[in-house]
């Protein structure tokens, strides 16, 4: 199995959604620097690299289905989940979307009380090369016990976000065989960052998010602890890497439009709890190994003072 690209574009042209607003999605756009090496989307053959998560695993994802689109979604409180705004595209009711926990489908499912799609989305991504912020939420209206931990804390993103580091995929999306609807995960590596670090990319090689997985989790591990870092997005063929928008770069929104306050005493008034400066996670700090111990110390010295004169200027 695996969770590879990103739309479901069958199902969408079924649904009858606008085709314009597919080729916007589906195409492809000059995304800074590693993020340019994109090409326009096919439909895929067939995918590869991951396997059904154990039974109970990842509770806090869901599918969400509206008409006949499923994207998949993260519960960050009990009554709101996150996932990618351009699982709406056609503006539907509420009322007929319906989460849906467990490992399959079958699982029990929660009417949605409302929701909202990011107001700086761009569907455009001619118009838009990065940071396009797919983002929408979910208020459901009866609460699940479960939420997931989000991304916030810097000493967390500094150990964890890094062209090389692992993150692992969740979702509900397409297999090798073309099913779909089964809690799958795979892990995979980060690959490149936008220029603002907001976005990354990651997969590749057979090991990918695929139709389906639209706004579910990319997860990474730190100290023994589950944390979201992103939110499937955008992506190539299945299997050849996709692009995740980074939720706590939008903490303000979170909190203003979905009543989800994530925020903490370390943010500043603009919620911005991280410097995700790409040279830091990928570049200047990323000490090659083949350095011997005096240089990768000297390096390190340099990263450490660069970045503490960064966080004061931005302070």
């Amino acid at each position: 199995m695996a969770i590879i690209a990103v739309y479901d574009w069958r199902r969408m042209s079924e649904a009858g959604l606008a085709l314009p607003l597919l080729t916007a999605l589906l195409g492809v756009s000059p995304v800074a620097s590693d993020f340019e090496a994109q090409q326009k989307n096919t439909p895929p053959d067939a995918i590869y690299g991951g396997q059904e998560v154990a039974a109970g695993d990842y509770p806090e994802v869901v599918a969400i289905q509206t008409n006949s689109i499923l994207c998949t979604g993260t519960l960050i409180s009990s009554r709101v989940v996150l996932t990618a705004g351009h699982c709406f595209p056609s503006n539907p009711a509420a009322s007929s979307i319906r989460v849906t926990t467990g490992n399959d489908l079958s699982g029990p499912s929660y009417d949605v009380e409302s929701y909202g799609v990011h107001p700086d989305f761009c569907a455009d991504l001619e118009a838009c090369s990065e940071d396009i912020h797919d983002l929408a939420y979910l208020v459901l209206a009866d609460p699940i016990a479960t939420s997931a931990e989000v991304l916030l804390n810097q000493d967390d993103w500094d150990a964890s976000m890094f062209v090389g580091a692992s993150v692992t995929l969740v979702g509900y999306g397409a297999t090798e065989d073309g099913s779909s609807g089964t809690k799958l995960e795979v892990t995979t590596e980060i690959t490149s960052f936008s220029s603002t670090g907001h976005e990354f990319r990651a997969g590749g090689d057979g090991k990918d998010s695929c139709q389906g997985d639209s706004g579910g989790p990319a997860f990474v591990i730190v100290d023994g602890r589950l944390l979201l870092a992103g939110v499937t997005s955008r992506g190539l063929d299945c299997g050849k890497g996709g692009f995740y928008t980074l939720p706590a770069s939008e903490l303000c929104w979170l909190r203003d439009e979905a009543g989800v306050d994530l925020t903490s005493s370390t943010c500043d008034e603009a919620c911005n709890c991280l410097i995700s400066d790409p040279e830091r996670a990928g570049g200047c700090c990323s000490i090659n190994k083949t350095l011997s111990n005096f240089e990768a110390l000297a390096l390190a010295g340099l990263c450490l003072l660069g970045w503490r004169l960064k966080r004061k200027k931005l302070a």
